[in-house]
């Protein structure tokens, strides 16, 4: 076995803490140690030797049962050590769950549940383990209203009250609310026909102090005094464990915790249907209804009491019907719970406005306005829109969010990428809670203030986002907008309502954030919004008008692209805003390109690289060279190549100076497509290569595919069939996922050429009809000759010379009615083509079917192409 570094231990030893649902404070707890050791522990700053590890570790980890993952935390601390990995041990004799001490019939017993819980076997093997494997004696379990924590306690303590001599009591404590009352509570069911005149605490102390017995004590959150009573009834009482469930921590030593998280998918889905027939025995599951009950799950959180009251409505309402529902409003869908359940949980509005009545006014105050929030946010974002240090309040800010974080009203994002670029915690409500919160808000006449703050502040980020995507942050800005799309979405949804002009603004910032995200029809849908909002002539309806413009045109809507860029230019125009005339010639290049106006494209490129050059924008001027040498490359205009090259050099110098990321990748592109006009290969692959790793690492998806198939096709000709191949089937799977339809229709025509290339002719013909429909549909006239070229090649390998000359007669034609925009590989390889089929015909023959192709012109050629596809 390799030898395994020493900072593993401490790796591994954190996933399992968390795993174990376990904070750094709980494990120090069970082990007796302190907070900073057991950081220092995870840090690899300190190490524990093997036997303390089993003796004591992998108990408080619950890890009893499985032996495997407790061999391997083993196995780490030996290495740590630079000792010798221990052999099999025998795992220490610990109790575990799965071994039961018999007993009187005597004993008190918590009854089994009433119906079978779903999708927490291992966690309540955990507990279980854990229970008996931590010297504290104390185990809470935290987590929001509808988790299911009381469940999941009775399921811990039916499967542990064997290993207690006395057995376990579950007592329900929602409507107690201070300690002496909790004590009397617990007197009354442990023995209630005791007449003693001492006061509860005292006499409860006296007739536990000899018992060995699990105590499930139920909802702790609103007892007052609480914790010091259960300090007592550890200290006093050596038996009695006690498995609590509380919406937050009791914080005593001797506590460990497990946050109960909300059921996984596939569990929630399995509860809901299990819950709806129980109630409509003939409720039935097709794949359609499968993924609508998935949709449900996730809008409740998967949080079992909403599923168990949603499912409970399926007598009356389809699953389409209650999803539309929960959308609106789904508090007031999620009621009349089982009457065996007590009265806080038979609905969820009740179990979370108990908790909301615990919060004190300032606490209260942060929930109700947490709730504008949709999704994630940070501590800075929360900060701005509370205003909370303009207002007077005697609790700060981060006490008051950390008092709802310890209530189980606020989830904090645990994982490493949920920092924000400023390096700040990432804070979620989780849906149900959040739409509570949002009424709240409401009724205290607060929403709309809030909701004004939220907009202005998301805009704000937005702003400071469009600068540093052009930087060295750009991957982290652009994970940030991710993790915030839902804030920017609600922000727009106010916006567009309240301040037309603001929404256009914000639209035009989040163009390049939607472009490289591969967000194209969701930023066309928020373009045309905001722009039939508000028709006045101004910098925001221009940059709105370019985002529309540049989102269209990359889903190949050359019309709309068009018009709205032709709009946006107008309006910079009459501004004298050369920054943004710069901005938009740029891209009205590439869409007059694109719709076949090759002198005018040059022309706006020329003109573009002027503008940039006057402008002293190093990163526009790149911008511009780069583009105006790529439209000179993709036509074959030869006589350019060295302008065109001198350009790209120029572009990549510009932003290597920069350490501009995107405009390096984008030097990469330029040169490698000037090295495919010429006929080096293999130097363009590897050019495309050196882009595609930039684009992946800035997550740009539409350059990462481009760069894949242009790969595919230098692979492709120069013969590395596996590598061309796998390149293009990616290509073709990452345009499909952004449906780009020009993406789409190239990929297929690569495949097709190499299936071709490697004598699988059904899979060509296949490749090139579906390219073919595509390129008919868009009119995309070079992609329409070269399948057709391709398909004459099939014709002649399926020995049909005749049809085959037809086909390539009708390709040339609209070969010579376009610039040469094919690699020299492919033009060399029709020119052959028509020699071989001159050759095999005859020259009359060929001369004859050559004539009647032209005759029959393209739109029948391919007419008949498509039909013959069509009944294959």
């Amino acid at each position: 076995m390799s030898a395994v570094p020493s900072p593993t231990f401490g790796t591994l030893l954190k996933q399992l803490r968390k795993r174990a649902g376990m904070t750094q404070r709980d494990l120090a707890a069970a082990l007796g140690y302190s907070d900073s050791l057991i950081s220092a522990l995870e840090k690899a700053q300190r190490k524990l030797d093997v036997e303390t590890v089993r003796i004591h570790v992998i108990p408080a980890l619950g890890l009893q049962n499985d032996h495997a993952m407790a061999a391997r935390l083993l196995e780490c601390a030996a290495v740590a050590r630079g000792e010798r990995p221990p052999a099999p041990l025998p795992m220490a004799k610990f109790p575990s769950a799965g071994s039961a001490p018999t007993h009187s019939a005597s004993v008190r017993r918590v009854s089994a549940l009433p119906v079978e819980l779903i999708g927490r076997t291992t966690l309540v093997n955990q507990l279980s383990n854990r229970l008996l494997g931590h010297g504290g004696r104390l185990l809470t379990l935290v987590g929001p209203p509808g988790v299911g924590k009381t469940t999941l306690a009775l399921a811990v303590a039916t499967q542990m009250q064997h290993h207690y001599t006395d057995g376990a009591l579950f007592l329900p404590l929602a409507t107690v609310n201070d300690a002496p009352m909790m004590a009397a509570t617990l007197m009354a069911t442990i023995a209630p026909s005791d007449a003693s005149n001492k006061p509860p605490e005292r006499r409860l102390i006296e007739l536990l102090r000899h018992q060995h017995l699990l105590l499930l004590l139920d909802n702790l959150e609103q007892i007052e005094g609480a914790p010091s009573l259960i300090a007592t009834l550890l200290a006093e009482c050596p038996g009695v464990t006690i498995l609590a469930t509380s919406r937050e921590r009791l914080h005593l030593r001797a506590e460990q915790r497990c946050q109960v998280p909300p059921l996984e998918l596939r569990a929630a889905v399995e509860l809901f249907i299990q819950r709806a027939q129980a109630v409509d025995g003939d409720f039935q599951i097709s794949d359609e209804t499968h993924a609508t009950i998935a949709a449900i799950c996730i809008r409740l959180d998967c949080l079992p009491l909403a599923l168990e009251l949603c499912a409970a409505q399926i007598e009356l309402f389809a699953p389409a019907h209650l999803l539309n529902q929960l959308q609106r409003r789904s508090l007031d869908l999620l009621t009349d719970g089982a009457h065996d359940l007590p009265p806080q949980h038979r609905t969820l509005r009740h179990a979370i406005e108990r908790s909301y009545a615990l919060l004190l006014p300032e606490e209260r105050t942060l929930f109700r306005y947490l709730g504008v929030f949709v999704g994630e946010f940070d501590f800075e974002a929360a900060d701005m829109v509370a205003n909370w240090r303009q207002q007077a309040h005697t609790q700060s800010l981060q006490s008051s969010l950390h008092a709802l974080i310890n209530k189980s009203l606020v989830r904090t994002e645990t994982q490493t990428s949920d920092l924000s670029p400023t390096g700040l915690r990432r804070f979620r409500l989780l849906e149900t809670i959040r739409e509570f919160a949002r009424e709240q808000l409401v009724a205290c006449g607060e929403d709309e203030v809030v909701c004004e703050r939220h907009a202005l502040y998301f805009h704000q980020r937005v702003e400071q986002s469009k600068q540093a995507l052009i930087g060295s942050e750009a991957t982290q800005w652009l994970n940030q907008l991710d993790r915030d799309h839902d804030n920017l979405r609600a922000a727009l949804h106010w916006l567009i309502e309240h301040d037309s002009r603001v929404a256009q603004a914000m639209v035009g910032a989040l163009g390049d954030f939607w472009y490289r995200r591969g967000h194209f029809e969701e930023g066309r849908r928020w373009a045309k919004a905001v722009l039939a909002a508000n028709h006045t002539h101004s910098r925001e309806r221009a940059a709105a008008l370019f985002t529309g413009s540049r989102l269209a045109f990359t889903v190949d809507d050359h019309t709309e692209a068009f018009a709205m860029i032709q709009e946006s230019l107008a309006i910079y125009r009459q501004l004298s805003d050369q920054e943004g005339i710069a901005t938009v010639l740029h891209d009205a290049g590439w869409i007059a390109y694109q719709m076949g106006q090759y002198t005018e494209a040059h022309r706006i490129f020329d003109e573009n690289v002027i503008a940039c050059r006057r402008l002293g924008d190093p990163q526009k001027l790149a911008h511009a060279l780069n583009s105006a040498a790529m439209s000179y490359v993709l036509d074959g205009v030869a006589e350019q190549y060295a302008l065109a090259r001198s350009y790209f050099e120029e572009n990549l110098q510009i932003a290597q100076s920069l350490d501009w990321q995107e405009g390096v990748a984008y030097g990469w592109q330029g040169l490698a497509t000037l090295e495919q006009k010429l006929g080096n290969y293999r130097q363009t692959i590897t050019h495309f290569e050196a882009a595609l790793t930039i684009f992946r690492v800035l997550g740009f998806r539409r350059n990462e595919a481009l760069c894949l198939y242009n790969i595919s096709q230098a692979a492709r000709l120069d013969q590395q069939w596996q590598k061309a191949e796998a390149t293009a089937q990616a290509a073709l799977h990452l345009y499909q996922q952004l449906q780009v339809p020009w993406g789409i229709m190239v990929a297929l025509l690569e495949l097709g050429m190499i299936a071709r290339g490697q004598g699988n002719l059904v899979q060509a013909e296949v490749s090139h009809y579906q390219s073919l429909k595509l390129a008919h549909e868009q009119k995309d006239q070079k992609t329409l000759a070269v399948n057709l070229a391709s398909l004459s090649r099939v014709r002649l390998e399926q020995d049909q010379p005749h049809e085959a000359a037809q086909i390539l007669a009708v390709a040339q034609q609209i070969f010579d009615s376009l610039p040469a925009f094919m690699p020299p590989g492919d033009r060399e390889t029709f020119a052959q083509l028509r020699i071989e089929l001159g050759s095999h015909l005859g020259e009359q023959q060929f001369a004859m079917a050559w004539q009647q192709g032209e005759q029959i012109g393209i739109e029948e050629i391919v007419r008949s192409i498509l039909e013959t596809g069509k009944s294959a």
